[in-house]
């Protein structure tokens, strides 16, 4: 094969490219990289001179691609990609039954991790790699998972992945909380009373007012609140007697059983949402099928009244 070996960029600058586009930050891929900011920076404008465009928007928040740089990261991850599996070692394929799942926070914190022992003496011979992502949609680059978890409207898109949870949600607080409230919630005055919510709602998430509006309730701006930057950050206030929160209730069932947190008003169903598990297209293997088994055997037995698609 006769190609241009001037016009190939150094094996270096199109790694620090690539850990910088996906982490978003200079800094975090020099620490990713064990070299320095400087360095990095260096290598990334070396980069863009010699293909003669701008890859990377910089800004006092990090970096984030420019159009031309999303098209060159996804050809520059398949180039990695390729040189990474013809370097690893053959072994008769032992790396088959590691998974990198790529997951929410909340997802890992509640409900993963308190059960992974279970995962483990189920299926000792499976590895799992996790990454935490609140921010994947489907469409998204797979080259960097086996197996990811994503919320997203009940439609045709997802109809060959699987749902896991639907969406549920929950008014919830401490028993110390509810004691000092006089041991109950009157709901019309929940605006009026101490509350925790998220520092910024997403557009696509259910949330206070559209709660509101299931129970119709007038949604105002609360009196006294409590703003996190993250859903897992809000129950841990929660569990500390800040205030009520607005929780799912895969979120929080571990919590309510063992008495740490009291549902206080009834479960909102919104039935048009829901989370799912999706395996990339290069990991249909019996270790990816094995987890997903695994995970709706587990909330199947957990929550008898929910209904999973045949899959």
């Amino acid at each position: 094969m006769s190609f241009n070996r001037q016009k190939i960029p150094p094996l270096s600058c199109l790694v620090m490219f690539e850990s910088a586009a996906r982490l978003g930050s200079i800094t975090q891929a020099s620490k990713e990289l064990f070299v320095s900011p400087t360095a990095v920076s260096k290598q990334l404008k070396n980069l863009e001179t010699s293909l003669n465009m701008t890859l990377l928007h910089r800004s006092k928040q990090g970096v984030e691609l420019s159009v031309d740089g999303k098209r060159y990261y996804k050809k520059v991850v398949e180039a990695l990609t390729i040189l990474a599996s013809e370097c690893e070692p053959d072994l008769g394929h032992s790396n088959k039954n590691e998974l990198d799942l790529e997951v929410g926070l909340c997802f890992l914190h509640f409900w993963l991790l308190p059960r992974l022992d279970d995962f483990r003496k189920a299926h000792p011979d499976i590895q799992l790699n996790l990454s935490v992502n609140n921010d994947y949609n489907v469409g998204m680059d797979d080259s960097q998972y086996d197996i990811a978890f994503y919320y997203s409207q009940v439609d045709g898109s997802n109809k060959h992945n699987y749902l896991v949870f639907h969406e549920r949600m929950q008014l919830v607080c401490s028993p110390a909380f509810l004691e000092q409230q006089g041991g109950k919630i009157d709901l019309q005055q929940v605006f009026d009373l101490p509350l925790i919510m998220l520092k910024n709602e997403r557009p696509n998430w259910e949330g206070w007012q559209s709660w509101s509006k299931q129970l119709n309730l007038d949604y105002h701006k609360p009196r006294q609140v409590l703003k996190v930057n993250d859903q897992v950050a809000v129950i841990q206030a929660a569990l500390n007697n800040a205030g009520l929160a607005l929780a799912w209730d895969w979120q929080i069932r571990d919590h309510i059983q063992q008495g740490q947190l009291i549902c206080v008003s009834q479960t909102i169903e919104f039935p048009n949402k829901a989370y799912f598990l999706t395996i990339a297209p290069h990991c249909h293997t019996p270790s990816a099928k094995q987890f997903i088994n695994w995970v709706l055997a587990q909330e199947q037995s957990e929550y008898p009244g929910a209904m999973f698609p045949q899959q």
